[in-house]
């Protein structure tokens, strides 16, 4: 069996990787979508971060089958993703004030675009995202009014949604946080890329005030 082992950060891509046997995996990536920071149109006259993100995901809707790659990358058909990882910052007002004024609105947004298993949401595939540092701490008392739970809680729910969705080959979710994750996607039954997600940074010190139960 042959794997390959992928720690994710803040990037954003569009990606095949070929096995030895000539199958391919193909994924796409998506970093800072800040939805909730809007500061004026943009050269192409969209407004708002709302705008750019429906924007993007038509595109990644649309890209599979319908375009190719440029030659000087070796040419060939877009294939349609396994799934899009999006590696934060999700929303813009996540931690201190603002939270409890605009977080749960631009995080309402976040899952109403791009959502979870890919029936959900805007987005036609299944995602996988991580915590930026304007999601919050891995420990906040921040809440969004009129809203269950802080950012960091939302994100460690989803986590436990993935781990009991079979879909999702999650195997793995890190403890006390709940945070950091990792999954594997199969090229072939014998060939399989796991990957690991790390948020903002791997972790704090055990027994820090980041980390308060100590664990690893």
């Amino acid at each position: 069996m042959k794997s390959l082992l992928i720690t994710l950060s803040t990037f954003s891509y569009l990606t095949t990787i070929n096995s030895v046997s000539g199958q391919k995996l193909s994924w796409f990536s998506a970093s800072d979508t800040h939805l909730g920071y809007d500061v004026g149109p943009t050269p192409d006259n969209i407004t708002t971060s709302y705008e750019k993100n429906v924007w993007a995901i038509n595109e990644m809707n649309r890209l599979p089958g319908n375009d190719t790659w440029p030659a000087s990358l070796g040419g060939g058909a877009v294939l349609v993703p396994v799934g899009v990882t999006v590696s934060g910052d999700l929303i813009d007002n996540g931690l201190g004030t603002g939270t409890e004024v605009n977080g749960c609105n631009q995080w309402q947004n976040f899952t109403a675009l791009y959502g979870l298993d890919g029936t959900d949401g805007l987005l036609k595939y299944k995602l996988y995202e991580s915590r930026g540092n304007h999601d919050g701490n891995n420990v906040t008392s921040s809440n969004p009014t009129d809203c269950t739970g802080h950012p960091t809680s939302w994100i460690a729910g989803r986590n436990k949604e993935r781990l009991q969705n079979p879909s999702f080959n999650v195997q793995n979710i890190s403890e006390p946080t709940g945070l950091h994750y990792s999954w594997t996607w199969n090229i072939t039954d014998t060939c399989r890329i796991h990957f690991v997600t790390l948020n903002l940074f791997p972790g704090h010190a055990c027994g820090s005030p980041g980390n308060p139960g100590g664990g690893k």
